[in-house]
């Protein structure tokens, strides 16, 4: 082999070995995330009828400090996704986009997403939660708070979240399910202008429908298989199989 081979030869096996991360040590697979909503109820649900009327939400706006990816197995670490994460479920916009995380050996098996007040806009700044619609009278519905506590959802018994279950999952929220329809029709209203009224949800003057809200924000949302990758909840993405996970009540 003369000189100018041998040199050929040594720039190729140079080339492989940067592109390659060594014998039994492969790079790690790594799990999409999309936050998105659910128009129907969530499965099992026993109240399907509860739900708001389609187009009643008008806004559903959470501000997470940051994601956690939470480990099947206590000795790995948790993957954490900083903030602050504004998440516009009607829109379905998240800022900035979620990156893809690397699946340890042991899968996954829950989600946190820390509720945080939000440096900005302005129109949000210092709230964590913007929640508003019309109820079918056409009384408007309001909660404009700084609500406090962790959203989450876990895996399903037996179900691991790895790269063999979905490349891709999503979230899916219910804001037409935070409250329920015969709650919000029966509490009183205020005026407010041009024959309009208002319900202005907060600890103090809606108590019950505060505390319901805070309940359902995480408990009637689910992961799911985006089986297609699209990032967006398709028929069938959260039925059997596909129904990966399930969110808990409360904000912890």
């Amino acid at each position: 082999m003369n000189l100018r081979s041998l040199t050929g030869l040594l720039a190729a096996i140079a080339l492989l070995a940067c592109n390659s991360t060594g014998v039994g040590n492969p790079a790690p697979e790594e799990l999409a995330l999309a936050l998105t909503t659910d128009p129907e109820p969530e499965p099992g649900a026993s109240d399907p009828e509860q739900e708001l009327a389609a187009g009643a939400v008008q806004h559903a706006v959470l501000v997470f400090s940051d994601l956690r990816w939470l480990p099947c197995e206590a000795a790995e670490p948790t993957a954490v996704v900083p903030g602050p994460l504004p998440v516009d479920l009607v829109t379905g916009r998240v800022e900035p986009p979620l990156p893809d995380v690397p699946v340890p050996e042991g899968g996954f098996c829950g989600l946190d997403a820390l509720l945080t007040p939000a440096p900005s806009p302005a129109a949000l700044t210092g709230r964590s939660v913007f929640f508003s619609g019309e109820r079918d009278d056409g009384t408007l519905f309001l909660l404009y708070a700084n609500m406090v506590g962790t959203v989450r959802v876990r895996a399903r018994p037996g179900v691991v979240w790895d790269t063999r279950t979905a490349r891709a999952l999503l979230w899916a929220f219910r804001p037409r399910r935070w409250l329920d329809r015969s709650e919000l029709d029966t509490e009183a209203s205020t005026p407010l202008i041009q024959d309009r009224r208002v319900i202005a949800i907060d600890v103090d003057r809606h108590p019950a429908l505060y505390e319901a809200i805070t309940d359902h924000i995480g408990e009637r949302s689910s992961l799911c298989a985006d089986v297609d990758g699209n990032r967006r909840l398709d028929d069938g993405e959260c039925e059997d199989d596909n129904w990966l996970g399930q969110g808990l009540a409360g904000l912890d």
